[in-house]
């Protein structure tokens, strides 16, 4: 299962083999050390949805209606909604621009690896997932809506192939 809103999620960069971003770590791996400034994931669309259907039709020869063909499931667009969250002005802006250079190659996919967060009893033993997807936006809001250096972002990431697949191997996984 790929974790949501309860999990950390790491985008590798097209071509990458470092992380370029991790959204939604709260806390360093010891899971007691708060990590500043950190992206708060609010809410993720697309992540349990089936592909895309593909649709085909042909018209009717010399009749109303159409002829429906076998079709087949495409890809599917991951929606992640959250918050910039950071102690300074300072912060706020350097990791604006970190979130905006990771996701700014379009040239090929990316990876984002899904894992529960630890402290988790029930998954947090579970295998990472991971999914191949191509950036398509990343959209940072220069809002201020609250006291706090925050600031609202969406990213969105188009996969290919609407399934899952385990980190230890390419064992696949998912909808």
């Amino acid at each position: 299962m790929f974790p949501g809103i309860d999990g950390e999620h790491r985008w590798y960069p097209p071509g990458s083999g470092s992380v370029a971003v991790t959204l939604n770590q709260k806390f360093e791996a010891d899971g007691h050390t708060r990590i500043w400034p950190w992206f708060k994931v609010d809410r993720v669309t697309g992540l349990y949805s089936l592909g895309d259907p593909q649709d085909v039709r042909d018209n009717r020869v010399g009749a109303d209606g159409e002829i429906t063909r076998l079709g087949r499931r495409r890809g599917k667009t991951v929606v992640y909604e959250g918050t910039i969250k950071a102690r300074t002005r300072k912060e706020l802006l350097e990791c604006r621009d970190v979130l905006a250079t990771a996701f700014e190659d379009m040239t090929g996919e990316g990876k984002m690896v899904g894992s529960w967060h630890g402290e988790n009893p029930d998954l947090g033993a579970e295998n990472p997932r991971y999914f191949l997807g191509r950036a398509l936006a990343c959209e940072i809001v220069d809002e201020q809506t609250a006291r706090n250096h925050e600031r609202p972002f969406v990213v969105s990431v188009r996969l290919s192939d609407p399934h899952f697949y385990v980190v230890s191997g390419d064992t696949l996984d998912g909808p």
